[in-house]
């Protein structure tokens, strides 16, 4: 069974761009869960060691990754329901006290600051990140040919196998599986079941993939226990049969293990890791990426420090700038309140700024008040604009105009969309350089004929709604 689980594994790929590696690093805490979790379970000894480490695994990996962290907190928790139903009151005392002392020496390493630092995005990630980072699961079967459509069918597929398999095995007497198997069986699918929120929240062909390898791993040992089983009762000489299985068994993985492994690195290992650090950047990038750096420092030559909102974090070391404020990865500044912090904290000052910042159910009322719009005059230039879409329909959009105008000096300007019915605000820092309507009437005029698009109708919309009779926008 081994040599054949093994043999199955080797024809994957798993050189996935998200992994760098053949063994995903966030897998291996789940891993080495598993592994004390099901030795904990099989072995009826009280082991304090072995209980420590279960509960020592969860905190390690919440601090690297936090979802796989979110994850075996909640297995872990199963666990702890497992044991108070199986009055194991003394292994749960010991888990709660080695959690208790774990959460403690963290606090105490990092220090209150960081601590306090890291719950607060800790939560604030798993508010937003669904809305930041997700994308639509693939609707199964109806969207096969499309985009990811028969890799999602097929995960959900797998995942409903390997449920029914475990339900099966767990509920069915004939099967010759001990209590203690069964607990196994549960605990394999539960983690199946909870790890495959990634596929959900972010399905993309990656993310999907690597939420299958539990399903996968589950069905096949199934199979595979299976097909044993009716080989052995046909086979009447199991000694022979097992010998000659195993020694085909072997070849075949030989054959298939085709990875160039290069064992003479471990012998150099430290003259690499002296060369990682010394050598130039230049060596890790392509001209392409080099020539947009040299680029960056022409432009960027007198800045002290640089705002980044792009998704390449690396930026900012190949330039050898520090960040101008904490938000490191600016476009990460997820939730409410962190983006209203970034605001507040910037230093710079732009020519617009667009709000568009509906939610499922409006637009949040952070966006709609004075201390808001405050915020984002004081980081516009002396010309700049800013601009921010309303919903029409919603009652207190007539308020929120008027809060727009007492801030910026009555320097505003709005009208309805023809399409969706949101209403378009306009707020003006200074009053604009031309401010004459018939100036500007021959200006839109020229800009129609150079883009092919009529802008003269949302500009009479504008006129309308000033109700202003003079030749200005602004009086």
């Amino acid at each position: 069974f081994f040599l054949l689980s093994i043999l199955l594994i080797r024809m994957s790929y798993y050189q996935l761009p998200m992994n760098y590696s053949l063994i995903s690093y966030r897998d291996i805490y789940v891993v080495l869960f598993l592994i004390f979790l099901i030795e904990a379970i099989v072995s009826n000894k009280n082991k304090i060691i072995l209980n420590c480490l279960i509960s020592f695994i969860p905190i390690v990996s919440l601090t690297m990754h936090l979802d796989s962290g979110v994850y075996l907190y909640f297995v872990y928790f199963v666990y702890l329901l497992y044991l108070l139903i199986n009055k194991e009151y003394k292994k749960i005392v010991i888990n709660f006290s080695a959690t208790l002392i774990y959460w403690l020496t963290f606090f105490l390493m990092i220090g209150k600051v960081e601590f306090y630092s890291f719950c607060f995005h800790f939560v604030n990630i798993l508010k937003s990140i669904d809305l930041l980072h997700g994308t639509e699961f693939p609707q199964p079967f109806f969207e096969i040919g499309l985009q990811h459509g028969a890799r999602a069918t097929k995960s959900i597929m797998l995942q409903v196998l390997a449920g029914i398999f475990i339900v099966n095995a767990i509920i069915k007497k004939n099967f010759k599986y001990s209590y203690n198997q069964k607990i196994i069986f549960f605990f394999l699918f539960l983690v199946s079941f909870i790890m495959y929120k990634n596929a959900l929240g972010r399905s993309d062909s990656y993310h999907i993939r690597m939420s299958t390898d539990f399903p996968i791993l589950i069905v096949c040992f199934f199979l595979i226990n299976y097909l044993l089983q009716i080989l052995e009762s046909k086979i009447t000489n199991v000694v022979n049969y097992k010998k000659i299985t195993g020694i085909v068994i072997i070849f075949l993985i030989t054959f298939f293990s085709v990875e160039n492994i290069k064992f003479k690195n471990l012998l150099i290992s430290k003259k690499n890791f002296k060369n990682l650090l010394i050598t130039k950047d230049n060596k890790y990038i392509n001209k392409e990426t080099s020539n947009f750096i040299n680029f960056l420092k022409i432009e960027f030559k007198n800045e002290k420090c640089i705002n980044n909102f792009t998704e390449d974090l690396s930026i900012a070391y190949l330039l050898k700038k520090p960040s101008c404020n904490k938000y490191f990865a600016a476009w990460l500044t997820s939730g409410i309140n962190l983006e209203n912090d970034y605001i507040k904290n910037s230093e710079d000052e732009y020519d617009l700024i667009l709000s568009d910042a509906f939610e499922e159910y409006g637009l949040p009322e952070v966006f709609c008040e004075i201390p808001y719009f405050e915020s984002c005059r004081a980081r516009l230039t002396e010309k700049g604009i800013f601009m921010i879409n309303l919903w029409g329909s919603d009652p207190r959009t007539k308020a929120y105009i008027d809060r727009i105008k007492l801030t910026f000096d009555d320097r505003v300007l709005h009208l309805k969309s023809t399409t969706s019915g949101n209403i378009i605000v306009f707020a003006f820092n200074s009053i604009p350089n031309e401010n004459r309507v018939d100036h500007l009437k021959r200006k839109i005029l020229t800009m129609e004929k150079q883009i092919d698009f009529d802008l003269m109708v949302y500009f009479n919309k504008i006129l309308k709604n000033q109700n202003n009779k003079t030749n200005h926008l602004f009086l």
